[in-house]
């Protein structure tokens, strides 16, 4: 059976839509799960969203700091994070957040 062009051009639409859809869900997973304790918070994302990198998940800490809750992102949640990134992509630099 040949199908259509418009068939497979459609199939190939409806997996990049299905896969971007599923990582808009990931995300949104992360950003409201609690983040407390905070090593169970990057554990979560990392289990959610594997192939993630340290800008990444920079943006995400900062859409769960604009979120109107109790527990928005401090020091040792962001310490914590990019500790864990580092150490799981292999980077052994040290990462200072100032403000």
């Amino acid at each position: 059976m040949t199908h259509c062009p418009f068939y497979v051009v459609f199939c190939s639409y409806t997996k990049i839509v299905v896969k971007g859809m599923t990582r808009a869900e990931m995300i949104l997973k992360v950003v409201m799960s609690p983040q407390d304790p905070h090593q169970g918070f990057v554990d979560n994302c990392l289990k959610l969203l594997p192939e993630t990198d340290i800008t990444e998940f920079q943006k995400i800490l900062e859409m769960k700091v604009c979120m109107p809750s109790i527990d928005n992102c401090d020091d040792i949640l962001v310490n914590t994070v990019i500790s864990s990134l580092m150490l799981l992509s292999g980077n052994s630099q040290s990462l200072c957040t100032s403000n």
